[in-house]
Parts: C-alpha cells; structure tokens; sequence
C-alpha cells in the first residue's frame, strides 16, 4: 500500500516457516483423499438416483459438487505438493495462473 504523505510503502510479513507448512502439509495428506472420497460418492449417489436426476433443484447441486471435486482434483496435489518442497515448480506463468 503506498502512503500519499511520505510516498512510502509498507511491507508484508509472510509468517510461514518450515513448521507450520509442515504442518498444514500433514493436514492436506490427511484429509484430501477423504474429501475427494466423499465428494466422488455424492457425485455419484446423485447421479445414479432417478429420483434425485429429475428433480431440477439438484442439478446446481450436482453441478457444484462437480466443480468442486474438478477443482480438488487438480488443485490439491500441487498444494501438497509445494507443501512438500517449498517451492511452486514449475515456475511459469501458465501454472501461477491455474
């Protein structure tokens, strides 16, 4: 943020350490694949219930479940990954924007 007095800027402190990614990276190793687990079985409980298919209100539902479980897909092994190494690898423009 730039200060209009004095044209200063100030400075953002990043409070990760090694110990706190690591703990988050035991999180993310320890709840992910419950989470894509639940997330794949209410997908397909949705899915294959004819009942639940015809019912117009589940459709957003089952389209934010899909979303969703496409984002924790993609999105959670490079968090671990980066978790894992402390780097973002590759590092390109392509990736940061994914």
């Amino acid at each position: 943020m730039i200060s209009a007095e004095n044209n200063s800027t100030e400075t953002l402190l990043v409070f990760e350490t090694q110990w706190t990614r690591n703990i988050k990276f035991v999180l993310f190793v320890a709840l992910a694949p419950a989470a894509l687990i639940c997330s794949c079985a209410l997908v397909y409980f949705l899915i294959a219930d004819q009942n639940l298919r015809q019912t117009l209100h589940y459709h957003a539902l089952l389209g934010l479940l899909i979303a969703s479980l496409v984002t924790n897909l993609i999105e959670l092994p490079r968090i671990i990954h980066y978790l894992r190494i402390g780097i973002v690898t590759p590092q390109t423009d392509l990736n940061c924007d994914i």
